[in-house]
C-alpha cells in the first residue's frame, strides 16, 4: 500500500539514495512553467551529492533539446543527464545491427537515430491521398531493417500502409518509442492522442507487436546501468507523475518510487496491487522536508 511520504521517512531514505531518476513533464514542469519548488529541490539534492537523471518518454526532443529546456527553466543539466526515448531508440537500433529504417516520427527522433549511422527516410506528410486506389499502387522502394514509430504530427493512413507493408517481412524489426496514450495538457476538456495511439494503428495493421523502448519497459534503465554500473534498486529513487509508466518502471526494476500529484495521476488513481512506494503532493514537499 502506498504511503504519504513523511519528513522523518524522507530524511531516513535520503542517505541511502545515490541516484534520483526523474520524469520531467508533470514532475519538474508543465510545458514552459516550472513547478513550484522543483528546481530548488533538485538543486538541493545535487548539493547533497545525488546524481540527477532526467528520464522521459518524449521522442520529439533530442538529448540536447532536453538540456536546453532544462536550462531555459533554470534546471542544471548536461547531455549525459538526459535519457529520452529518441536517444534510447537510436542506441537500441545500433545494438541490433540495424542499417536502415522506415520512420514514423519527429525530426528529433530522426536526428538521434541518424547520429548512430543509420539510414532513415525523409519526414513530412506522405504524398498519397490515402484512397484505396492510390494505396494499392504504393511503391515501397528498398527493404528496411526496421520500422520505427514515434510521435508524428503528420501521421496518416499512407504511413500506416507503408509501415505495415515493410513489416510483412518477418526479419524487419518493429520498434516503438513509447506507448503513452495521451499527451499532457492543462485543459480538462481536451484529449491529445499520444504515441501509443499511433503505435496501435501500425500494430493492428501489421498483426504483430513492437519492441517498446520507453517506460515502463527496461531499455532506458539498461542505458542508465550501462553508464552508471553502480546503479541498484537500493540506491535509486524514481520520481514520476504517471502510474502506468514512471511508477510501473520503477516497480518492475525494484526501485523506490515516488508519485507526485502535479501531473497526470493522483493518489486516488493508485492501484493497490501496483502502488508506488510513496506519494507526495509535489517536489516542493521534499524541499520543505530538507530545510
Amino acid at each position: 500500500m502506498a504511503k504519504l511520504l513523511t519528513q522523518n521517512e524522507w530524511l531516513e531514505i535520503l542517505p541511502k539514495v545515490k541516484y534520483v531518476l526523474s520524469d520531467c513533464d508533470g514532475v519538474l514542469w508543465n510545458g514552459d512553467r516550472a513547478i513550484e519548488g522543483a528546481r530548488e529541490c533538485l538543486a538541493m539534492l545535487r548539493e547533497l551529492g545525488k546524481k540527477i537523471c532526467y528520464v522521459t518518454n518524449n521522442s520529439t526532443k533530442t538529448r540536447q533539446d532536453g538540456v536546453n529546456h532544462c536550462r531555459k527553466l533554470n534546471f542544471d543539466a548536461e547531455v549525459d543527464d538526459v535519457y529520452c526515448t529518441s536517444y534510447a531508440t537510436g542506441a537500441y537500433l545500433k545494438s541490433k545491427g540495424v542499417k536502415s529504417i522506415y520512420l514514423i516520427g519527429s525530426s528529433a527522433l530522426r536526428k538521434e537515430i541518424m547520429m548512430q549511422g543509420i539510414i532513415c527516410n525523409e519526414l513530412g506528410p506522405e504524398s498519397s491521398d490515402g484512397l484505396w486506389s492510390s494505396l494499392k499502387n504504393m511503391q515501397l522502394g528498398n527493404p528496411v531493417d526496421a520500422v520505427v514509430v514515434g510521435y508524428d504530427a503528420n501521421f496518416s493512413i499512407p504511413k500506416v500502409c507503408r509501415a505495415a507493408s515493410y513489416l510483412l517481412n518477418p526479419q524487419c524489426l518493429f520498434v516503438a518509442t513509447n506507448e503513452d496514450q495521451s499527451l499532457p495538457t492543462d485543459r480538462k476538456d481536451i484529449v491529445i492522442p499520444g504515441t501509443g495511439c499511433l503505435v496501435s494503428c501500425v500494430q493492428v495493421a501489421a498483426g504483430r507487436p513492437p519492441v517498446v523502448i520507453g517506460k515502463p519497459h527496461s531499455t532506458l534503465v539498461d542505458l542508465l546501468r550501462h553508464d552508471h554500473p553502480d546503479l541498484t534498486p537500493d540506491n535509486a529513487l524514481f520520481i514520476g507523475d504517471r502510474l502506468n509508466t514512471d511508477i510501473e518502471l520503477g516497480r518492475r526494476q525494484g526501485f523506490r518510487t515516488l508519485l507526485v500529484e502535479t501531473g497526470t495521476h493522483k493518489r486516488t488513481d493508485i492501484n493497490p496491487e501496483k502502488p508506488p512506494t510513496y506519494y507526495v503532493p509535489s517536489l516542493n514537499d521534499l524541499l520543505i522536508y530538507m530545510k
